[in-house]
């Protein structure tokens, strides 16, 4: 799927898929919203390993959220967690999963949680915890990232939706 750039009024760029499914912006119809996280974190989620995402902002998103698979690696988490990286697919939305809660971590809930959420780093901040379930992948479609919650058009995986496995 090629995608270009559009300027909007408000600063913020569109992007549009070919076939013109807008892809980020403030006027999406029948959006959703994913999220860009790198590898191996996203591989982890959809594994069923990796439970909770931690983030440094609270979220009040509830539901679907799509996972996007940034264009970086961090190889050391690779090594720690066992993930090849041959496999991975980078710059593309690959799955999905449900948020069904978000969580502000302390010093003994980020200790108690680290089975779930796999960060080694120790708390030292204010985090939160993106509780998350049902993993699924889907056929990847590629797109480029965004920081915080991206907007993403239905139609960017084509008339029946994408495709589970």
């Amino acid at each position: 799927m090629m995608a270009r750039e559009e300027g909007s009024s408000s600063g913020r760029p569109l992007v549009r898929a070919t076939g013109g499914a807008l892809l980020f912006g403030d006027d999406v119809h029948r959006n959703e919203v994913a999220l860009s996280i790198r590898q191996p974190w996203v591989e982890l989620i959809l594994s069923g390993r990796k439970t909770i995402e931690v983030r440094t902002w609270r979220t009040k998103h509830r539901g679907r959220l799509w996972l996007h698979a940034g264009r970086r690696i961090e190889t050391s988490a690779c090594a720690l967690y066992g993930v090849r990286t041959s496999d991975f697919v980078l710059g593309a939305i690959v799955g999905s999963v449900e948020v069904f809660d978000c969580i502000e971590f302390n010093g003994e809930t980020w200790s108690a949680l680290q089975p779930a959420h796999l960060n080694t780093v120790p708390f030292d901040r204010s985090y939160f915890g993106w509780v998350l379930r049902g993993p699924k992948r889907v056929q990847p479609v590629a797109c480029k990232g965004a920081l915080g919650l991206m907007k993403i058009a239905a139609e960017m995986f084509g008339p029946r939706g994408p495709h589970v496995f």
